[in-house]
């Protein structure tokens, strides 16, 4: 009986886990599409060679919240399933990041094939921005742009931009040490993202 027993709750749980994992990717999907009865601003940054997305947003009734969300691949008895995990920004800080995007104007920040002394290469690793708000939908992405990057005098004036939101989201939330404490919430198994030239891979013991 207690093997049977067991048995029940394993199914269970993994049932749980699904639907979880389930209303989790739906929740994502949803907030990205704006909607302008709800919304007064959405940002969302996706940082190059990493699964991590920063999603921030501002209500119409002057509400913040916002998520450091891991997006990968999940091999799992054979079977290979999309992941994304959550992890909750307190309000305060979410404000202060928005607050402080509106200051550098991110919304203004022309795309980088819009220079002509662009720096791009063929790996396809960018990190990308995307905007959307009652006035203006937005999407840009700037070749191997990382945190804390030393900008050089002929840095182009729009990424010097995208840098220093770079480096004020890194700042106020560390993401390396977000990045590590969401791979703990991790399930068993392994796990794969996409990183421009080639996947990266790991396992989760």
């Amino acid at each position: 009986m207690n093997k049977y027993f067991l048995l029940f709750l394993c199914l269970i749980a993994n049932s749980s886990f699904v639907q979880s994992q389930e209303k989790l990717i739906n929740q994502q999907q949803d907030s990205i599409n704006f909607n302008d009865k709800i919304y007064k601003t959405i940002y969302q940054i996706k940082l190059s060679s990493s699964p991590l997305t920063i999603e921030l947003i501002e209500k119409l009734d002057d509400d913040f919240f916002g998520t450091v969300n891991i997006v990968i691949d999940r091999d799992f008895e054979n079977k290979s399933e999309l992941f994304v995990g959550k992890m909750q920004i307190e309000k305060s800080k979410v404000e202060k990041l928005i607050s402080e995007f509106k200051k550098i104007a991110l919304e203004n920040v022309k795309n980088c094939t819009e220079n002509n002394d662009c720096l791009m290469g063929l790996d396809g690793v960018h990190t990308e921005f995307n905007i959307k708000s009652i006035n203006v939908i937005k999407e840009y992405s700037f070749w191997e742009l990382t945190p804390n990057q030393k900008n050089e005098e002929d840095t182009p004036e729009n990424r010097k931009k995208a840098q220093k939101v770079l480096d004020f989201l890194d700042k106020e939330l560390n993401l390396k040490v977000k990045y590590r404490e969401l791979l703990q919430k991790l399930p068993k198994g392994r796990y794969s993202y996409w990183i421009g030239n080639g996947d990266a891979s790991f396992t989760k013991k």
